[in-house]
C-alpha cells in the first residue's frame, strides 16, 4: 500500500459523526480540464483533451503544449475549445 493510501484507511470502530478520511480528501478535489496551449493539427488552441478531479493544477500530469484549467462549473467537455487568455500560451 502506498504512503498516500495509508493515510486514507478508514477506522471501522469510528462511531462518531466525524467524516472519514475519504470524505475529507474528496472535499478537496476540484474539476480541471486539460487544454492545448497551441494549435496542433485539427485541435485548436484551447482544445479540451480531458477532464479530471484534482486538488490543484500542479497535481495533474502536464504534457508538452498543455495546461490544466479549473472548470468547477463543468462547462467544458472533451472536444470543446476553452478560450485561453493570450498570456497563458506556452
Amino acid at each position: 500500500m502506498s504512503e498516500q493510501n495509508k493515510n486514507l484507511t478508514v477506522d471501522s470502530n469510528n462511531s462518531g459523526n466525524s467524516e472519514s478520511p475519504f470524505e475529507a480528501y474528496f472535499k478537496t478535489l476540484k474539476r480541471f480540464i486539460l487544454c492545448r496551449t497551441k494549435s496542433i493539427g485539427w485541435q485548436a488552441r484551447g482544445y479540451v483533451l480531458l477532464d479530471d478531479m484534482l486538488q490543484n493544477a500542479a497535481s495533474g500530469n502536464v504534457y508538452p503544449g498543455t495546461i490544466w484549467v479549473e472548470d468547477n462549473d463543468k462547462k467544458y467537455r472533451q472536444g470543446d475549445v476553452y478560450p485561453l487568455p493570450p498570456d497563458e500560451a506556452a
